[in-house]
């Protein structure tokens, strides 16, 4: 799926304040300004993080794959499916 987002990879950048985080993208241009340092590397891993829960859940799709899991562990299956979904859905502004 298309991502209108800042394009990937973003980075943590330093900024004069400590306190404050600066993320920025692969082209210099700034993605977020955090008022805690801390939070700019979870903001920065979000496009990463965004991937590979796509990716995840399109192999838990695969039939071979969701077979299995519905055969053991269907309610995880199905928590877990759920869960991805919304922070997808969410990730994507929907």
């Amino acid at each position: 799926m298309k991502n209108n987002h800042t394009p990937a990879p973003w980075h943590v950048a330093k900024m004069g304040n400590d306190s404050q985080g600066l993320v920025i993208s692969e082209d210099g241009d700034n993605v977020a300004v955090t008022y805690y340092a801390d939070d700019a590397a979870l903001i920065a891993a979000a496009p990463a993080l965004l991937a590979a829960l796509q990716q995840l859940e399109g192999m838990c799709n695969m039939p071979q794959v969701r077979q299995a899991m519905m055969k053991h562990e269907q309610a995880f299956y199905h928590k877990c499916m759920n869960a991805a979904r919304v922070a997808i859905r969410e990730a994507e502004g929907k």
